[in-house]
């Protein structure tokens, strides 16, 4: 979607027989892109044994553990209220995601994020990228597929 918002801008139909909507200046562009399983360059799943090694390795470091010890009451409300398991930053982060694009939306949250979205959560889900490019070695490996 960012991309067709982005070749929308690029190349507006005005003037073309492309354009077929006065109001709605776009025209269709065909985008390909790699299927999520077989993306090894902008959204990275294949996993990576040294870098989950190094991850858990940030999370045991005491200045990341005391980052982190004020959530940890948070984590099991917040697996009460979804269903879901808390565990690492990370999982916060997928969470507000989810709820600042419903918000973004104009969909109605439900009562109980009141409580924690934005501010509780705010800070973990930022904290959650520095995390995951903590060490050297970890940027390193995050920035390896960019630099084939």
């Amino acid at each position: 979607m960012t991309m067709q918002t982005v070749l929308a801008a690029f190349f507006p139909p005005k003037g073309t027989e492309m354009e077929w909507n006065s109001r709605f200046n776009w025209q269709p562009i065909p985008v390909f892109s790699q299927e999520l399983s077989q993306d090894t360059l902008l959204l990275v799943r294949t996993p990576c044994p040294r870098y989950f090694e190094a991850l858990h390795e940030v999370y045991e470091l005491p200045e990341v553990k005391a980052e982190i010890a004020p959530y940890l009451k948070m984590y099991k409300e917040l697996e009460e209220h979804t269903g879901l398991s808390f565990k690492e930053p990370e999982d916060v982060q997928s969470l507000y995601l989810t709820l600042l694009a419903e918000q973004e939306w104009g969909l109605e949250l439900p009562e109980w994020t009141h409580s924690y979205f934005p501010e509780r959560l705010q800070f973990l889900a930022e904290q959650s990228y520095v995390y995951n490019v903590y060490t050297p070695e970890m940027q390193k490996i995050k920035g390896g597929p960019f630099l084939k």
